[in-house]
């Protein structure tokens, strides 16, 4: 009752909600398995007899069973079985339409280990599965959105008939980690060039569809990586990966903590550290450039949904443009040193002398005779806009 009336107030405030679904497998304690003898029926642990036996995989009952990761606490759910996929998804109060339909009505699942599902050795069911919890789910909730975490290429699962998006480690998280990064979580020294990078993100945005593109939930830290802001020995590339974050094409998801730059830890440990609510310890730069740039993507319908096309990427520069109708953003990215580039303003549809504001700063750069002079300092970001965002720059 009180997790329902919070959905109320939330829903009345404008907020979605997830729920954090782990389908892959589950716990040695729980009901279905029973291990730790906590319920009095019978379990598949138990008994083979179990009704929930058919659950699980075992190659010796009971002791040897599949498990998620060879974690023996963690056995691993049989997409074989089909009362397992009515229970999880298929029937009208399985475990995901449960809580999609009232009183609780929450507005998507985050699918843990989604890589993982329905794939055990020889047996790969996981596009089968997908796309049948797709039909159950979207027949009944058609507006629910389906995000799968995902560390590897997608694309198969991103076709318009699984999931509606992944966590996008691939296509945004690790290539933006290792263009901005000194070093990697384990480590090791990162060295990828800016044409590489950029073409890593073309070649994963090229994979899928271009709405489909537009809904992955975009990343630079998680509960699962060290914060970027801990790899790197020039802080102030930190805002280069905020901009790139909330300008891309994509949804950003911000993690907990970095709008105030929260830890500098370089393990993952380090990461999943408590918040800080004492905002005299907060980075209120960083928390202003947060703002900043939340309050330009809801004006901007060419940050949201408009078009993408690199128009620069040599040396340690990185320019993009983001257009819609009449609205022309380019956003220039500098890791290194002071520098200075041209970008070409007819390939994004300028005018030969339009002037461009920095959405951040309001600084004004002019176009002349078609070619955008921009004056890059070090480890830089600029926003610029074909028109002037004076409410900005707070």
């Amino acid at each position: 009752q009180e997790f329902s009336q919070c959905m109320t107030q939330w829903h009345d405030a404008g907020i979605r909600i997830m729920l954090d679904g782990i389908f892959n497998h589950c716990g040695i304690a729980c009901c279905w398995f029973n291990q730790c003898g906590y319920y009095p029926d019978a379990g598949a642990y138990q008994s083979l007899q179990s009704p929930y036996a058919e659950f699980f995989s075992f190659s010796k009952h009971p002791h040897n069973f599949a498990t998620w990761l060879g974690v023996s606490i963690l056995p691993k759910l049989n997409y074989r079985s089909q009362k397992l996929r009515e229970t999880i998804y298929r029937a009208p109060d399985s475990a995901m339409q449960f809580w999609l339909r009232e009183p609780y009505q929450i507005d998507g699942w985050r699918l843990d280990v989604a890589n993982m599902i329905a794939r055990q050795d020889s047996y790969q069911a996981y596009l089968e599965v997908f796309a049948e919890m797709r039909q159950s789910i979207k027949s009944a909730y058609p507006d629910s959105y389906l995000l799968g975490e995902h560390f590897f290429d997608a694309s198969g699962l991103l076709q318009g008939n699984a999931l509606d998006a992944v966590m996008n480690y691939f296509g945004f998280c690790m290539p933006v980690r290792e263009w901005l990064a000194d070093k990697t979580f384990k480590g090791e020294i990162n060295k990828l060039s800016t044409e590489s990078f950029a073409e890593q993100l073309n070649q994963a945005k090229s994979r899928i569809p271009w709405q489909i593109a537009g809904m992955q939930l975009n990343l630079i830290n998680c509960h699962d990586l060290p914060r970027l802001l801990g790899l790197m020995s020039e802080p102030a590339k930190n805002n280069i990966g905020i901009v790139l974050l909330l300008t891309y094409l994509g949804i950003p998801s911000v993690y907990y903590g970095d709008e105030i730059a929260l830890g500098n830890g370089s393990s993952v440990e380090s990461s999943r550290k408590p918040m800080v609510w004492d905002k005299a310890k907060w980075n209120m730069n960083t928390w202003t450039l947060y703002h900043n740039l939340i309050q330009l993507r809801h004006q901007s319908k060419a940050i949201q949904q408009g078009g993408l096309k690199a128009l620069y990427q040599q040396g340690d520069v990185y320019c993009f443009a983001r257009f819609y109708d009449h609205e022309i953003i380019i956003v220039a990215l500098n890791r290194g040193p002071a520098t200075q580039i041209q970008c070409n303003a007819a390939l994004v549809g300028l005018d030969p002398n339009a002037t461009m504001y920095d959405a951040l700063s309001n600084t004004q750069i002019q176009a002349n005779d078609g070619i955008l002079e921009i004056s890059l300092p070090a480890h830089s970001a600029y926003v610029l806009r074909n028109q002037k965002s004076e409410q900005l720059c707070q």
